[in-house]
Formats: structure tokens, C-alpha cells, sequence
């Protein structure tokens, strides 16, 4: 695999990476050649600019080609970001999508976003939704798993109580599939 990530410049840095999978092996005239079968390559850029602290964008994408077969499809992904944090309060959003190069596979779409918030050292607070659609295949329809939480922290000195509450419709992509916990915790440190 070779790859490079840059220095930051005015606040943009950009990574990117290659790796080849080498796995096939011909025989010809007494000697053995090996094969290319797939290519990757991953890239991301990440900007955080000076004149709006806290913010961060990103992207990132990966591309993998598969060489071994002509009638073989490729699969990519994508992904976008954005992060911002000032003093107590994080916001951030991403949608990211996934499409495999399989036939009748599907792909992917998602969509998320949170927020968390420190009412002060003692209490944090945070809610995140998330809506996954799997792409319909032939004879299929889309169906999005909704899936939303809350929690909350507490801490007093060597204790740590903890609540969250998470909610899912569509669980895997299966319509009607409902899922719902609820989880309180206390965490002793000695």
C-alpha cells in the first residue's frame, strides 16, 4: 500500500492511499506471474478554517475496481461532515452512501446528525438521529431505518450514573421490524 497525507495548508490537509490486492497467479513457460485483481484507493480532505473556529468539513471517498472478472462492477463510497463545537455545545452532521458493485445488491444511504451539550461539569446531554435507506433492487422497495437516542451523564466525584434511550423503526431494513432499549448504568471509579 503507498499512501500520503499532507501538511495543513491554511487549514486544509488532504490523506490518500492505493492498495493494490495482488492474488491471482498465471504459470507461463516455467515461470509464475502474479496478477493484479482489485485496486483501492481512499482519499479525504479535511478543512478547518481559521475564521469560524470550531468548524470542521470533511470528505472522504473510496473507489475499489475489480480487475479479475470484465463483467465484475466496482464498489465506491462517499462520505461528508460537519462538525462544529463552541465552548459546552458539539453539533455535527454527516450523509454517507455505499454502493457495492454486485448485482442486486443494495446499496446504502445515510443520513445522521447530533447535538451534545455540558449544562456544566457535572451534566452532559446529547441526542442523535440516524435515517439508513437501503436502495431498492429489482422488484423491492426502499425502506429507511430510522433510529434515534437520548442520554445523559451524571458525575459526582468517583461516580457516574448514566441513562440512554434508543429507539429504531425498520430495524435492518425489514418494514415494521421495531427495536427499543433502554439502558441506566452507574460506573464506580476506586
Amino acid at each position: 500500500a503507498l499512501g500520503y497525507a499532507s501538511p495543513s495548508f491554511g487549514g486544509l490537509s488532504l490523506s490518500i492511499q492505493w492498495h493494490p490486492s495482488v492474488a491471482t497467479t498465471s504459470q507461463q513457460a516455467g515461470s509464475s506471474t502474479t496478477l493484479e485483481n482489485s485496486s483501492n484507493v481512499n482519499y479525504a480532505l479535511t478543512y478547518a478554517p481559521s475564521m469560524v473556529e470550531g468548524l470542521t468539513l470533511a470528505y472522504g471517498s473510496s473507489k475499489t475496481e475489480i480487475m479479475s472478472s470484465a463483467s465484475a462492477n466496482d464498489d465506491e463510497e462517499m462520505t461528508m461532515a460537519v462538525n462544529y463545537v463552541n465552548g459546552s455545545l458539539s453539533l455535527g452532521y454527516q450523509i454517507s452512501e455505499a454502493q457495492t458493485g454486485a448485482a442486486g445488491a443494495n446499496g446504502n444511504n445515510v443520513e445522521e446528525y447530533g447535538i451534545a451539550f455540558a449544562v456544566n461539569e457535572n451534566l452532559s446531554v446529547s441526542y442523535n438521529q440516524m435515517d439508513n435507506e437501503d436502495d431498492a433492487t429489482a422488484g423491492t422497495a426502499s425502506v429507511t431505518e430510522d433510529s434515534s437516542g437520548i442520554s445523559a451523564a451524571y458525575t459526582m466525584g468517583s461516580a457516574s450514573f448514566r441513562l440512554a434511550a434508543n429507539e429504531a423503526d425498520n430495524v435492518n431494513g425489514v418494514a415494521g421490524q421495531t427495536d427499543e432499549n433502554m439502558e441506566l448504568s452507574l460506573k464506580l471509579s476506586f
